[in-house]
């Protein structure tokens, strides 16, 4: 189960994110009015205050000049530092992709931290990562300015945000308290501590706190986060355990308990959206101490469940068959018209498995991860994963073949019919690796970002 945890983790900060270009035209998870809910299930902490036991951290002034995408002369800060988080500009987003041109990015451009951008009517808010959860705000996503640290209108201090999407013509984010991190900075192996809490927004710069519902999580680091979804059908938070697993509203103020009894309690949640007819999640399913099942479970409201329905599978040669047919699903990719969950076989030397659905109703199983395709370097490990990245922000999915020298690139809206783009400048960040590499890939309307554990690079985008 190492692959599911690492990828469930990486996967708990860009489920059901929209993304595509700020202001855009809404896909068909974009947010609507749902069902009225019942009262919250905690009280409301009052706007402004510190949570208890907390002291507020003074406001910071205004964010620092924005600068410019890629290196520049003063960017030596030593790896020991922690670059200084500041506003940035990336090139104005294209009405359509055709080109990628990569750089790498200074070792103090905040770009790098970026890990997933919402877009909503009144522009894009994006979500980073440098041991806290920065925020910035864009109108036209090409600059980008800071979010102050200012407890009078903003997050808690100590507050990571843990998910964010549209809400009507605002913004609804999740926080939860850091907890321990077992390696460092690293937010694959972040834990949180409790209370879960709902913020709004009208304007994605200021922020109003609510209570979340009557949810529990055990502790840990390897505990995944609540994921958030919010569609036409109202909105949905679901947690990898606890007493009440979900919890719906239809205003991200106050929240209803769904049934214990609506979810298996033996899921491990990997991924979550919303769509025109409701709710769609992913799971690995356990049956037995040695016994796991990829699922998919739809519901119309987020309240009632179908039963989960296993993700086809077909037995291939990097497979033992003395394992058995136990396989799992490690997140979901979503595009404007289809989504691709991507799992493995849980097994020696196993192999990757990629299924592809244009409404999460009915799964097809996809051999060879196309467009990528299969890996074809030596070693061990080095077989049955697909030959590159695949990344998705709710409107778009692109697939990054790793290189040189044949680093290529294609963007789809449904996972089954891809568009090639041209790539140019430096591929590093597409250099041939093992499948597990620690990379992260963020989409941004006008490019996107990868980074390793040492490095960050940017495309920008040519129409």
């Amino acid at each position: 189960m190492i692959g599911l945890r690492v990828r469930s983790r990486l996967s708990m900060l860009v489920a059901a994110l929209l993304v595509a270009g700020c202001a855009a035209t809404p896909s068909p998870t974009a947010t609507g009015s749902g069902t009225p809910s019942a009262p919250p299930a905690t009280a409301q902490p009052s706007p402004g205050r510190c949570p208890p036991g907390t002291t507020c951290a003074t406001p910071v002034g205004t964010p620092a000049p924005a600068t410019s995408v890629g290196p520049s002369p003063s960017a030596a800060a030593r790896p020991s530092e922690r670059p200084a988080v500041r506003s940035f500009v990336t090139p104005a987003p294209p009405a359509t992709w055709a080109s990628l041109d990569w750089h790498r990015l200074a070792p103090d451009d905040p770009l790098a931290l970026v890990r997933y951008v919402v877009r909503w009517h009144g522009g894009c808010v994006a979500v980073g990562w440098d041991g806290t959860t920065p925020v910035w705000t864009s109108v036209d996503g090409a600059r980008w300015d800071l979010l102050p640290v200012d407890t009078a209108t903003t997050f808690w201090p100590g507050q990571l945000v843990i998910g964010m999407a549209p809400l009507g013509s605002g913004l609804i984010a999740l926080t939860m308290g850091s907890g321990p991190n077992s390696c460092g900075s690293d937010i694959l192996c972040q834990s949180f501590n409790p209370p879960l809490m709902a913020w709004t927004s009208s304007d994605g710069r200021t922020w109003r706190p609510h209570g979340a519902g009557d949810l529990t999580f055990p502790l840990g680091p390897e505990t995944p986060a609540p994921m958030l979804a919010a569609g036409p059908h109202g909105l949905l938070i679901v947690s990898g355990a606890g007493t009440v697993p979900a919890v719906t509203s239809a205003d991200g103020r106050s929240w209803r308990g769904v049934a214990a009894s609506a979810l298996p309690a033996n899921l491990r949640v990997a991924g979550l959206t919303a769509t025109t007819s409701g709710f769609v999640l992913v799971a690995t399913q356990t049956l037995g101490p040695a016994d796991f099942r990829a699922v998919v479970l739809t519901s119309p409201d987020g309240r009632t469940w179908a039963s989960p329905k296993p993700l086809p599978w077909a037995a291939t040669a990097a497979v033992t068959t003395s394992t058995g047919p136990d396989w799992g699903v490690d997140r979901l990719v979503v595009g404007s018209s289809g989504m691709i969950a991507d799992g493995r076989f849980i097994a020696t030397p196993g192999a990757a498995l990629w299924w592809q659905s244009a409404r999460g109703t009915t799964w097809r199983l996809l051999p060879a991860y196309p467009p990528l395709g299969p890996t074809t370097c030596g070693g061990a490990g080095c077989g049955g994963q697909p030959d590159g990245l695949l990344v998705g922000d709710g409107q778009r999915m692109l697939a990054l073949r790793r290189g040189p020298p044949d680093a290529a690139a294609w963007t789809s809206g449904d996972g089954l019919r891809w568009r090639a783009l041209s790539v140019g400048g430096d591929v590093s960040p597409l250099a041939a690796t093992q499948d597990g590499a620690p990379y992260i890939s963020a989409l941004l309307p006008g490019g996107v970002v990868v980074s390793d554990a040492a490095n960050a690079w940017y495309a920008s985008t040519g129409g």
